[in-house]
């Protein structure tokens, strides 16, 4: 007894001071991590539940992230418990960097929280994956008071750093009623060898070490629990119940009457001597009186499944007594038999014991012809062999049940007597989810005692790949916590619209075959890509490297790619590793290959770079940080496009090995550096850029339409202290048009930035974005990644080399904010634009009819080839309009005395270059139109003069804005940069929407609406067959933009669904959200109509028709109920129109409810319905 107080002293003597400082004001709510809610209910036995014992108060000290504060949960839900918990993270950078705008998180905060829940009394505290060390002692030393003066203590899948005094005698108490020989986590011989023992039998003290600490009583528990396998539902139970039989030892106030002596743990008997035959359960009582109590003892199988329940009154006595059960007819294999001492009180005791029937004949295999098919496979044929000749005819029972309990197939065939195998079908054309489990029984063909009961019984899980999700494609990063508390977390993803996961694979198909069973299909985060050359080995451009690099990558794939991967990740943040990096040896010689395709000649390249190399073996990479002198300028340029060239051949070796593994293989990167996007993109199925309004329109430019699309967004919080807006950024990417999949970020439970509480209900910044999520997939994401974006012929020039130019000469600022000013001034004309490239100009020249405006936002460089093109462009009738810097250098970002667009502009240049501020405020007539533009304060180059073309407006003897007719077209030129004048509000604004006009007009562009007033909204427009989109992003939610049509027609607003009538002025509806979605048609919208059978069998596929008149092209979402009003999610489809019609099928399952299904089919542009009801029998 000296220890404990002597220890207790020694933390009492060494307290420290706690910071008493309330949380500052202006953190994010942090409940999501701080405390543990009993909000989400799974399955489970009611242990002790009520308890006759009364609900002890117990604190729980637990770590997170992870699955350990649901352990409370499921606790609770089987047990009384007035229950305290403590969580936290071990990781101090965790806690006072990530999450320090997260109240409460913070050091200092969880050490006072420690201590003030430790100050107070507790019948039991619980560590569970808590290292103690880390209380602050003052925690510790209430901690240890409490349990020196009898407080239980229980450690669970940790150690103690205090000194225990073993109490092994203590350790029966608890094990006794864990059905130890039955659960695999303890019973299979590679578990058994992770504890050191050789038989089950040796468990129970590898599992549990009982001791004291002064009057209290402590548990130290080892579980195995946190990794069972996810279809082992069964099982969590008894694990489980190992927490709850230390709880009921070391705690006080439930030291129970009646406890278990002997329990038949591990019996084995002959299914030919059920049901003759009583086991005996040993128990004793403390009471001096006898006892009458009700005995309830229930038998289940692996499956979960009761097989039998027994209830009846019994008397105890004092002191020992046997206790007999009675076992039926069961099947072969493990069972398990739970029993419970009830009285009036509650239950008094309880436990399980696990043993094991043989029979003569049992299922030895079951396979597949193939354990992975395709959804649209007819059936899925199956072999079961048996373990011995059948003595008596039988019958094999096949039942398919997918992961939402649905009954797909249910089928009974008969075995001939003596038979070794047989063969069955499964069929799919009732399938939906991913996985299903296929089950199979062996039954006994008479009418005897045994008839119904199976002689043995199996299952398999079938695996039913599709290509696509039915709804619109979410994808949620992490979320897979193995163990069943992971799957009930993912499905409960899965239920509210998530239907991919990111996750990291591992070699074997563990995580893919997890995914599958929560019904999401997987994105594999495969490697990571950047930096492009480790500087001494090389990466890419070394053979071996590469292809080692290559290899492992894909052998960890082979096993998942089964499952029908969604998506091949190539890694977030993937970069090219930058210009400055150091090469490899071998980089530098394909850099020197990479050179003579860029110049095709030695002599070439000398010209451009002003050197006098006499070999390419001469020529070194330049040293990027230390090339100042403008005759480097082509040398930078070169480096850095051969280090984006590294960057796509990269992605490239991957892309080519992932395709020859898996034929139908989507590879790509996300949240990741384009590098070259343009030659990056070659050959991909999925990109996801940083979310930049520029690349994203470079992307949609570039990209097939079918290409995955994806932003991240999500529980990220640095920054922000509204966390429930961040699903704007979501809004946004849809109604720009540039994404066709949601990114979430994250999905791990109970970490910070996460959407999920380790306790599984939802954070609460994340609850609160649920019912956009949910309108977004009904209705704007299917619609928008539907339609094409209207194509107005207006298009903007990405130059790769301007980019470049950009980052060591930019006199008027860099291509990037140039394009986006551009990209304003578009925005408030009210047409869309796109991005044509260099190369694309280069090759493939430029048709007027098809792009008639074409804008170079500060296009620097600008090869000779390129300028020619641009000169055959506007001879032949297109409007040009360049800027600043436009052809100052060549293609390879060398200076030129005459810039390549001088000519086509009008303008000569007097000398070098001389930027300076002018002041420009006046009226001039451009292109026929007069406009009146403010340029007060930009900067333009002194050294010009015009030419040939006509000055517009000026500055002295500066000409800012000129223009020029070329053949049928003209070249505008803006001596200047529109992103400095646009800065300046909504005057700078106006004179760029000015200028633009005067382009559109030419160019007979003509915009579909305005929106008033000025910048307001971003209007975008979407083609969608006969209908047009318009999907309005405000500036502000106050703001409340109107939309003025050029002439009046039917407009319906799609997030209300309801019609606006006939008009030429839409008002944005004042309860938006900041985004504002309507379709407008000449022709007023019908309702589709719906065709289905009034009555119908389950377990059939119904046949639904669809017919919308002018619909082709339209989405039609049908909805269907069940008789008690229930929406099934999985029975959500989405139908693309051909012609007026579509057709498809609803998969009613075997074990539907019977009654008065409705079903109803909503047009989503116009929100108009059709109802139906069907019957089902």
């Amino acid at each position: 007894m000296k220890r404990p107080f002597f220890l207790i002293g020694m933390i009492l003597g060494a307290l420290i001071s706690a910071s008493d400082a309330a949380p500052p004001p202006g953190r994010n709510d942090g409940t999501y991590l701080h405390e543990v809610r009993m909000v989400v209910e799974t399955p489970h036995i009611k242990w002790l539940k009520p308890n006759a014992k009364g609900k002890p108060k117990v604190l729980f000290l637990v770590r997170r992230p992870g699955i350990y504060g649901r352990t409370i949960v499921e606790l609770a839900q089987r047990m009384d418990l007035d229950y305290t918990a403590f969580l936290y993270a071990p990781d101090q950078r965790e806690r006072d960097y990530w999450e320090s705008n997260i109240a409460g998180s913070r050091t200092p905060e969880k050490e006072q929280e420690a201590i003030d829940k430790l100050s107070q009394p507790y019948d039991a505290i619980v560590l569970i994956a808590f290292d103690g060390n880390w209380l602050p002692k003052q925690a510790q030393y209430y901690l240890l008071r409490q349990v020196q003066g009898g407080t239980g203590l229980i450690a669970a899948d940790c150690a103690l750093p205090w000194p225990t005094k073993p109490a092994p005698e203590g350790r029966a108490a608890i094990t006794t009623g864990v059905p130890f020989s039955a659960l695999p986590a303890y019973s299979l011989p590679e578990k058994m060898k992770s504890y050191g023992a050789a038989k089950w039998q040796d468990m129970p003290a590898r599992v549990v070490q009982t001791a004291t600490f002064g009057s209290g009583r402590v548990a130290l528990i080892r579980p195995y629990g946190f990794g069972i396998e996810p279809e082992d539902e069964v099982y969590c139970n008894y694990h489980y119940s190992l927490f709850l039989r230390a709880l009921q030892w070391a705690t006080a106030s439930l030291k129970p009457d009646f406890t278990w002596k002997e329990m038949p743990e591990g019996a084995a008997f002959e299914r030919g001597d059920l049901p003759n035959t009583d086991v005996s359960v040993k128990l004793s009582s403390t009471l001096q009186a006898p006892a009458e109590l009700a005995v309830v003892a229930a038998i289940r199988n692996p499956f979960g499944e009761e097989e039998s329940r027994n209830e009846r009154k019994v008397t105890i006595n004092s002191g020992d007594n046997d206790l007999p059960l009675a076992i039926p007819v069961l099947s072969t294999g493990a069972h398990f038999c739970d029993v419970w001492l009830k009285s009036a009180k509650g239950v008094e005791q309880y436990g399980a014991f696990g043993f094991t029937v043989a029979s003569p004949v049992t299922i030895a295999d079951m396979s597949f012809d193939n354990r992975f098919h395709e959804l649209g496979d007819r059936a899925a044929e199956l072999n079961v062999t048996f373990s011995a000749p059948l003595p008596t005819a039988g019958q094999l029972a096949v039942r398919a049940t997918d992961t939402y309990g649905r009954q797909v197939a249910n089928a009974v065939y008969p075995v001939a007597v003596g038979a070794t195998e047989t063969k069955a079908r499964v069929p799919l054309d009732l399938v939906v989810a991913l996985a299903q489990w296929v089950r199979v029984d062996l039954l006994p063909a008479g009418g005897n005692a045994a008839a119904g009961v199976p002689f043995d019984s199996r299952q398999a899980l079938l695996i039913v790949r599709r290509k696509e999700p039915a709804e619109y494609p979410s994808l949620l990063w992490g979320g897979v916590e193995h163990g069943l508390d992971g799957l009930h977390q993912l499905r409960r993803q899965r239920d509210i619209g998530f239907n991919i996961t990111l996750v990291g694979t591992a070699q074997d198909e563990s995580t893919a075959r997890f995914a599958a069973l929560a019904d999401m299909q997987l994105c594999s985060y495969a490697t990571r890509i950047g930096p492009v050359t480790d500087g001494k080995e090389g990466t890419v451009t070394n053979p071996e490297v590469m292809k080692r690099m290559v290899t492992d990558v894909i052998e960890r794939h082979r096993a998942c790619s089964q499952y029908g991967v969604y998506v091949y990740s190539l890694g977030d943040e993937c970069f090219t590793g930058g210009p400055d990096q150091a090469l490899a040896p071998s980089d530098v010689t394909t850099f020197r290959e990479f050179l003579k395709k860029q110049y095709g000649s030695l002599e070439e390249l000398n010209r451009v770079w002003q050197t006098t190399f006499a070999s390419f073996d001469e020529i070194q990479p330049v040293d990027w940080g230390k090339a100042t002198d403008p005759k480097q300028f082509p040398q930078k340029h070169e480096r850095l496009a051969f280090i984006e060239h590294l960057y796509a051949r990269s992605v490239h070796e991957f892309r080519d090995a992932f395709e020859a593994m898996d034929p139908n293989a989507r590879v790509g990167a996300e949240g990741s550096e384009p590098g070259d996007l343009e030659e990056t993109l070659q050959g991909l199925k999925m990109w996801g850029p940083y979310s930049d309004r520029r690349i994203d329109v470079l992307l949609a430019s570039l990209a097939p339409r079918s290409l995955v699309r994806g932003m991240w967004w999500g529980g990220y919080h640095g920054g922000t202290l509204d966390r429930p807006a961040s699903v704007k950024h979501f809004w946004r990417q849809v109604f720009e048009g540039v994404t066709n999949t949601n990114y979430f970020f994250d999905g791990h439970l109970g970490h910070h930035e996460t959407n999920v509480a380790s306790d599984l209900s939802w954070a609460d910044y994340f609850e609160q974005i649920i019912p956009d999520l949910r309108q977004i997939y009904e209705t704007p994401g299917p619609l928008i990644s539907a339609a094409t974006s209207k194509d107005f012929g207006v298009a903007l020039l990405w130059s790769q080399p301007s980019e470049h130019a950009g980052l060591f000469y930019a006199p008027f600022g860099p291509p990037r904010q140039e394009a986006l000013a551009q990209f304003s001034a578009l925005d408030a004309s009210g047409v869309n634009y796109k991005f044509v490239t260099t190369r694309q100009l280069e090759t493939q020249g430029l048709d007027p009819k098809e792009v008639k405006v074409l804008l170079l936002p500060m296009s620097t460089a600008l090869s000779l080839q390129l300028a020619e093109a641009l000169r055959k462009y506007v001879e032949a009738g297109g409007v040009l309009f360049a800027d600043g810097s436009a052809g100052m250098m060549d293609g390879h970002c060398a200076m030129l005395e005459m810039g390549q667009l001088d000519g086509l502009l009008g303008v000569k240049r007097t000398g070098a270059s001389q930027v300076k501020p002018v002041a420009v405020k006046g009226q001039g007539n451009l292109l026929g139109r007069d406009v009146t533009v403010d340029l007060t304060g930009i900067k333009a180059d002194a050294s010009l003069r015009a030419d040939g073309a006509e000055v517009v407006l000026s500055s002295g003897e500066i000409p800012v804005l000129t223009q020029r007719r070329v053949g049928k077209g003209a070249a505008v030129f803006l001596n200047g940069s529109i992103a400095e004048r646009i800065s300046r509000g909504e005057a700078g604004l106006s004179s760029a929407r000015d200028l633009m006009g005067a382009l559109l007009d030419t160019a007979k562009v003509r915009p579909l609406f305005a929106v008033e007033p000025l910048g307001s909204a971003r209007v975008y427009s979407h083609a969608l067959g006969k209908v047009t989109l318009l999907s309005s992003v405000r500036k502000s939610d106050k703001d409340t933009p109107t939309i003025k049509l050029g002439e009046k027609a039917h407009v319906y607003d799609c997030l209300h669904q309801k019609s606006l009538g006939e008009t030429d002025t839409i008002t944005a509806p004042s309860d938006s959200r900041g985004f504002d979605l309507f379709a407008v048609s000449r022709d007023d919208l019908k309702a589709p109509r719906l065709t289905a059978p009034a009555f119908a069998q389950r377990g059939t596929a119904v046949k639904v028709a669809i017919n919308l008149p002018s619909g082709e092209g339209r989405i039609v979402r049908l909805d269907v109920h069940r008789p008690d009003g229930s929406w099934v999610r999985v029975y959500r489809k989405f139908v693309t129109l051909k012609g007026n019609s579509g057709n498809l099928a609803i998969p009613f399952a075997i074990n539907d409810p019977t009654g008065v299904w409705k079903i109803r089919a909503t047009d989503l542009a116009s929100g108009l319905a059709e109802e139906e009801k069907i019957t089902i029998h």
